[in-house]
Order: C-alpha cells, then sequence, then structure tokens
C-alpha cells in the first residue's frame, strides 16, 4: 500500500476524529498528535507578524493521530491496535471507491 497522503479521509475513508472515536469505543487511547506552536495564544500573534503560512504543519495537526506508545506496550497490544485500525476500515470506512466497488 502506497502510504503518501494516507492521513486523508478521502484515502483513509474516515477523518481523524472518526478514527478516534472508533478507536476510543474500542478501548483504545488516543490523541491529535499535536498542536503547532505557531497557532498557540503566545506565538500566534509574531506568526502572522511574520507572515508564516505552515500548511503542512496545520494539516499533519489536523489529520495525524497519537496511537498508544510506552516503552512496555506488548506485541500482543500493538497487534489489537493495527486490528482495530483495519476493521475501522473495513466496517465502511474504507474509501469512497472501496465503498463503491462494493
Amino acid at each position: 500500500m502506497d502510504v503518501r497522503g494516507a492521513h486523508r479521509p478521502e484515502t483513509f475513508g474516515c477523518s481523524r476524529d472518526e478514527l478516534m472515536t472508533f478507536l476510543a469505543r474500542h478501548n483504545i487511547e488516543t490523541r491529535p498528535m499535536f498542536v503547532p506552536l505557531h497557532s498557540l495564544p503566545p506565538f500566534r500573534e509574531e506568526s502572522r507578524r511574520r507572515g508564516e503560512h505552515l500548511p503542512i504543519t496545520d494539516a499533519i495537526s489536523q489529520t495525524a493521530i497519537m496511537l498508544p506508545t510506552y516503552t512496555h506496550l506488548t506485541e500482543i497490544e500493538q497487534d489489537r491496535v493495527v486490528h482495530a485500525i483495519t476493521q475501522a476500515r473495513a466496517e465502511g470506512h474504507g474509501t469512497r471507491e472501496e465503498r463503491r466497488a462494493a
């Protein structure tokens, strides 16, 4: 599978927030990947003053997801996360083309 652009809802089949909700229903804790510094109150005005435009940073912050990561994460737990993400896609969260072909 080519993963370029896989973070886009039209490629994966659902938004980050929809996937996070699905994983939460399966007791898998997630959170948004990060909040860009240039959008935080202490830095926002300076970023605007500089005329900064950071579309890639903004896109990643709106689509990326932090999955469970810790030193004692077992292979079984990793497999459970992978299975849940695979299940999310298989249960009607596939791409529009996949849904049309079904």
